[in-house]
């Protein structure tokens, strides 16, 4: 039957990535297959009366894959019912850049119904981000940004993970739970803390963006669960740390007979921005989100400059094309 199908591919699956290494399975495309799995199975009747076996194999290799619908088509995501309160996880970096990229994509993620693939992170960025930690780890603040409240930078290589206890939300009988990685915090003279997100970019035109995710961190922290690694703390700063690389600088280095000199280096410009704590604002944002989250079917596919959504997009040419129903 098409169920077994989908037991069998799924479970060749795990067997495949079960010799491989818990990091890769963490930042695969893949890393929410499991659940996908059980999304094929559930849906496996679907396929039993609407496709042949071939189109059947199809709709297993597509629906494992982490993409959305569009809404004008048949979409066996919409429902004429309103779901039932739940609680629902959501990440800051989500609610940053998912959110604004495309709120269908947001809606389908958080009901954990479909995934988007995660794009390649170049490993300059990383790196980059490594290296600030290491430099500000342990460093007086106003010996580094004069403009700074008194205290010491707490970072470490590895982030530190925080997970909050399930917010309530006005008008909402749904909850949240807030959970995700902050970059540092800065523990002041004051007995406060604050949150520092590093950043290598300009970022002028989205201060407001990154404001609600230092304002979802800030959530994390002063309302974190038992089991949290980070403990509640008060926060009453919330900032960015940008680095925007200008001048790329050859250096001193040593030659490797090829006549080069292999050293160089990234001159920038280093600014600390700071945010306005409003937790008011960033409440009603939440409201919003699950104004968004509480609708029985998910919303149309992003717009931006750049056109609809592509992920949304391709799912719907695969539509289009048989490939799934």
């Amino acid at each position: 039957s098409c169920e077994n199908m989908i037991g069998f591919v799924c479970n060749l699956w795990l067997r495949s990535i079960g010799s491989r290494s818990t990091s890769w399975i963490s930042t695969s495309p893949l890393h929410m297959f499991p659940q996908n799995c059980r999304f094929l199975k559930n849906r496996s009747n679907i396929l039993i009366n609407n496709r042949n076996s071939f189109s059947a194999r199809k709709r297993c290799q597509t629906q494992s894959m982490d993409h959305s619908t569009d809404a004008d088509s048949t979409d066996i995501f919409v429902s004429n019912t309103t779901p039932a309160p739940r609680i629902f996880t959501l990440a800051p970096s989500d609610l940053t850049f998912l959110w604004n990229d495309c709120k269908r994509c947001f809606y389908l993620k958080c009901h954990r119904t479909l995934f988007r693939a995660r794009a390649p992170f170049p490993s300059i960025f990383n790196k980059i981000d490594l290296q600030m930690k290491d430099y500000f780890k342990g460093a007086d603040t106003q010996s580094i940004l004069k403009n700074m409240k008194a205290g010491q930078f707490l970072c470490e290589k590895e982030d530190a993970w925080v997970e909050s206890v399930k917010l309530s939300v006005p008008n909402h009988k749904s909850k949240v739970v807030i959970k995700g990685m902050v970059d540092c915090l800065v523990a002041f003279e004051d007995g406060t803390f604050g949150i520092i997100d590093f950043k290598t970019s300009s970022v002028n035109s989205s201060i407001e963006m990154y404001s609600r995710q230092l304002h979802a961190y800030s959530f994390c922290i002063e309302n974190a669960a038992a089991a949290s690694p980070l403990p509640q703390l008060p926060i009453s700063e919330l900032a960015l740390i940008v680095y925007e690389p200008e001048q790329f600088k050859a250096i001193d280095g040593t030659d490797d007979g090829s006549g080069l000199n292999l050293g160089a280096r990234l001159v920038g410009r280093l600014s600390y921005i700071s945010m306005e704590k409003n937790d008011q604002k960033f409440m009603q944002f939440l409201s919003d989100v699950l104004d968004v989250l509480e609708s029985p079917s998910p919303p149309s596919p992003g717009v931006s400059q750049y056109g609809t959504c592509s992920y949304c997009e391709y799912l719907t040419k695969a539509k289009n094309a048989n490939l799934i129903p």
